[in-house]
């Protein structure tokens, strides 16, 4: 028998099992969230079991005040308090903090990671911080890496969104070698990328418009 209950019913009155939500902007997904999560504060689970993420800072803020007025007040707020209601990099930042000081060791480094780390979230600073370090580390390893500083653009910038965009692929160097299989990652399948760049390069005939879109998303391939 099919289920005619709306999808949002559905979605927030079922706890169990993986549910993968495809909906457009303002049709309804945070606050069906926010509905499922009452659900299972009415079923006995409590809030500090319930983990609730989001992408931003002020998306977590704003859900955690509406859990806190939706929920009937049977549970202190103060439990919400301390709830795992939170984005991305704070969840990251609280496991680090937790139970990350030897996570340096992981990546070849022989430091520890200090309890009271901070994390730059702002651009800007983010990008002064590392001009800085990049400046400094260029002085000292001149010599050493001559080939690499004359082939590099010499913006720090471009550079350090280079690497958060390789790590962000799971590419970067370790002390025991490539994590996983960066280094092949690297270096790539010449001969797929050349047959693809064949076949989005050839000349479709009475198709201008495709072969225009071709050359574009091929341009922006090699920049």
């Amino acid at each position: 028998m099919n289920d005619t209950r709306n999808p949002q019913d559905i979605l927030a009155e079922s706890t169990e099992g993986i549910y993968i939500v495809d909906a457009g902007a303002g049709t309804g997904k945070t606050h069906t969230i926010i509905r499922r999560y009452e659900k299972l504060i009415k079923d006995g689970v409590l809030p500090r079991n319930i983990l609730l993420i989001t992408f931003t800072r002020n998306a977590a803020n704003q859900m955690r005040e509406d859990v806190i007025s939706g929920v009937d007040g049977d549970i202190p707020v103060t439990d919400f308090l301390e709830a795992p209601i939170l984005n991305f990099h704070a969840l990251c930042t609280k496991i680090l903090k937790k139970s990350g000081a030897d996570s340096p060791k992981h990546l070849g480094i022989g430091e520890i990671l200090a309890g009271n780390f901070s994390i730059i979230e702002n651009r800007y600073y983010e990008d002064e911080f590392f001009g800085k370090f990049f400046t400094g580390f260029k002085k000292s390893t001149s010599k050493k890496y001559m080939y690499i500083y004359s082939a590099l653009n010499e913006d720090p910038v471009k550079i350090l969104r280079a690497i958060k965009k390789l790590c962000s692929s799971g590419i970067f160097p370790m002390k025991s070698g490539w994590f996983i299989d960066g280094e092949e990652a690297l270096k790539g399948d010449y001969d797929l990328y050349s047959k693809k760049f064949d076949d989005m390069n050839e000349v479709i005939f009475h198709k201008r418009i495709e072969n225009k879109r071709n050359q574009n998303k091929l341009y922006k391939i090699l920049s």
